[in-house]
């Protein structure tokens, strides 16, 4: 079972980019964008493909929004969904099951759940062949 975290290198959990059997820290520099968070993602992708796992929960974080206030970090609801399109393809290349849970976020009634509805529908669009 592997533990993998893209987060904001200033915050939880206060690591460099640290990659050891069953961990792997991606901390992103402060004002990180899409083009960071996609990068990131595409190593994920890659180490998806490369351990064919058969399953994989997502805990879909929306504390890196823009508009977030609690971090510094600059995702789009574009961006992320573009994220969450570079995993679910890497889920579907294995054949894995993806479970999907909402994480951080402290915009309740506007950007978060929006960005948790859309990261779902992409994850299911892909996954079921849409």
């Amino acid at each position: 079972i592997w533990t993998i975290s893209i987060h904001e290198g200033r915050l939880f959990p206060y690591s460099d980019n640290v990659c050891e059997s069953g961990r792997w820290n991606y901390p992103l520099e402060q004002d990180a964008g899409d083009i960071e968070l996609h990068e990131s993602l595409r190593e994920v992708a890659y180490f998806i493909r490369e351990m064919s796992p058969d399953v994989v929960l997502v805990a879909c974080g929306a504390d890196g929004l823009d508009n977030g206030p609690l971090s510094s970090r600059r995702y789009t609801l574009d961006g992320m969904e573009e994220g969450a399109r570079i995993l679910a393809q890497s889920l579907q290349d294995v054949d894995a099951t993806a479970i999907i849970g909402g994480a951080g976020g402290y915009q309740p009634l506007t950007e978060t759940p929006e960005h948790w509805a859309r990261t779902v529908k992409t994850f299911t669009d892909i996954l079921e062949g849409k």
